[in-house]
């Protein structure tokens, strides 16, 4: 078992990482978030996700033969502190492909 899941190189070191700096901030802002992050793991043939990756040929890397997930999810839940109406829960959720990305993410993107 492990915490960590393979990610592109790109995809880490771009839309990714600006995406946890966003939640970094926010959690800034709003005092307490609660985040949920993880793999997915969708059937290429098909497009439709499958409950892990034993139930489809997933890619896998390393002598362990770990999976590498189709997309990554991350959900931000946060109890609003900032301006907006007090106590109001305010929640996020992305879903990006584990792929290359030919350009970085800017946040006017």
């Amino acid at each position: 078992m492990s915490n960590i899941a393979p990610q592109t190189r790109t995809l880490n070191e771009g839309i990714w990482e600006k995406l946890e700096q966003d939640v970094r901030r926010w959690a800034g802002e709003c005092g307490q978030v609660y985040v949920f992050t993880g793999p997915l793991f969708f059937d290429p043939s098909s497009g439709e996700p499958v409950p892990s990756a034993l139930d489809h040929p997933a890619q896998v890397i390393g002598r362990d033969r770990v999976a590498v997930s189709t997309h990554f999810y991350k959900i931000v839940l946060a109890q609003d502190r900032s301006g907006g109406t007090p106590g109001e829960w305010r929640a996020i959720a992305f879903v990006l492909p584990n792929a290359d990305y030919r350009r970085p993410y800017r946040p006017e993107d």
